[in-house]
Order: structure tokens, then C-alpha cells, then sequence
């Protein structure tokens, strides 16, 4: 009844309270204890494998410098045996029909060699001796493109048209055997 009127029951109760909070809190301390340990651990392997690698990497570095300073101070040897290119023949025969042969000339006579000096399709229809439509004059010129003798590019809505560089040779021989 003292405890009771004094209101020492109360703060037994309050204690009590604090008690199980402070159990709990120790509880959650050492189970963050345990997760780091398990961290602590992985992070020490780390470092090691760095430390290792640190270690090879400045091996290798020193093999390297040494295979340096080997070939700097070594004689220079040449190899007396050039290295063969090979070369893949290009067809002999260009077989192309005269009208095809025409718009390889025009384009040819333009200089147009490169993206900067093509030439639009309508520059080419212009320049035309024989009748063609403008779609047909595309589709010859698309098909001198498949054949890898011109290339083309599209800017705005026209095509422009201009030799394939790698094939230079070839349009060159047609043009000759054609004279």
C-alpha cells in the first residue's frame, strides 16, 4: 500500500518499461555487430586480392620496361623478307552497257570523287543524250551502285551520286576500252 501511495509501483512499472527497451536495443548492437563482422571480413580479403594485384601489375610493369630498354639497346635488326601483300584481282572484264558507261562518264567528267563533290540526280538527267525518265535514270544509277562502281547518299530529298573510290581502277579501264 506504501508503494502504491508513494507511487513507487508506478516507477517499477516505467523501469521495467526501460529494462525491455534497453534488452532490445542490446539485441539489435549485436546483431549489427554480426553482419559487420561478416563485412569486416570480406573487406579484409579485398584488400588482400588488391594488394596482390598491386603486386603483379608492378611486375609485369618491370618485365615490360626491362623488354624496353632490351630492344632500345639492342641492335635493330630488318627483316630481309618484305611482307607479302596480297592483292584480290578485280574482275578483267567490265562488261557494261553503253548507256551505263555514259553516266559513269558524266560523273567521271564532274570530278565527282567525294561526298563534297557529288552530284545531285538531277544535275546528272540533265546532262543526259538518250531519253530516259527520271526513275529509270535512279534505277540505273542504284544498279551502278550495287555493282560497287558509285556510291550515293541521300541529303534533303535528293540523291547525290559520286564515284566509289575503291573502284577507281575499274571505272578508269571501262572508260579506256571503251575509247
Amino acid at each position: 500500500m506504501f508503494k502504491k501511495l508513494l507511487g513507487i509501483k508506478k516507477l517499477e512499472k516505467n523501469f521495467k518499461v526501460v529494462g525491455d527497451s534497453l534488452n532490445r536495443s542490446w539485441q539489435w548492437i549485436d546483431h549489427f555487430n554480426k553482419l559487420n563482422a561478416g563485412y569486416e571480413e570480406r573487406i579484409n580479403r579485398l584488400e588482400k586480392s588488391n594488394a596482390q594485384l598491386i603486386e603483379v601489375a608492378q611486375e609485369l610493369i618491370e618485365r615490360l620496361q626491362s623488354v624496353n630498354e632490351e630492344l632500345e639497346s639492342g641492335p635493330v635488326q630488318e627483316e630481309s623478307e618484305p611482307q607479302s601483300v596480297s592483292v584480290v584481282p578485280a574482275k578483267q572484264n567490265l562488261n557494261l552497257p553503253d548507256k551505263d558507261l555514259f553516266l559513269i562518264r558524266v560523273i567521271h567528267q564532274y570530278a565527282a570523287f567525294d561526298k563534297e563533290s557529288s552530284l545531285e540526280t538531277n544535275t546528272v538527267y540533265d546532262n543526259l543524250t538518250y531519253e530516259i525518265t527520271k526513275r529509270g535514270l535512279r534505277k540505273k544509277l542504284n544498279s551502278l551502285v550495287d555493282k560497287g562502281l558509285l556510291r550515293t547518299y541521300k541529303k534533303g530529298n535528293s540523291r547525290h551520286w559520286y564515284l566509289n573510290s575503291g573502284a577507281l581502277a575499274k571505272v578508269k579501264k571501262a572508260l579506256k576500252s571503251n575509247d
